[in-house]
């Protein structure tokens, strides 16, 4: 998200320099409508304030990326331990499968 919001910037920046501004309202609103899906809920915060800045969101759409990653990172921590105990039981069957043929 950092990179992408740079990329935006830095665009909008060389054009005033080219003598071809954008203003901050068309900025902020091309960079929202370059969004994924998964960023529909901050897009739909952020395309209706008025006079809001670029900082604003800048960080609101930070804000939003970091809120994402901690869900996903959550999401793994809680589909880890099945998945362990998953493996830990495969394991067992073979071990246990195993000595059975050693003994017949």
């Amino acid at each position: 998200m950092e990179e992408y919001l740079y990329k935006m910037k830095n665009l909008v920046d060389e054009l005033s320099l080219a003598s071809s501004p954008v203003a901050m309202g068309d900025l902020i609103l091309h960079t929202l409508n370059g969004l994924d899906a998964e960023y529909n809920a901050v897009v739909v915060k952020l395309v209706d304030k008025l006079d809001l800045t670029w900082i604003e969101a800048h960080g609101a759409m930070l804000s939003f990326e970091s809120r994402l990653s901690e869900l996903n990172h959550f999401s793994n921590l809680s589909t880890q331990p099945s998945m362990n105990a998953a493996q830990r039981s495969d394991v067992s069957n073979i071990v246990y499968h195993g000595s059975g043929n050693n003994c017949g």
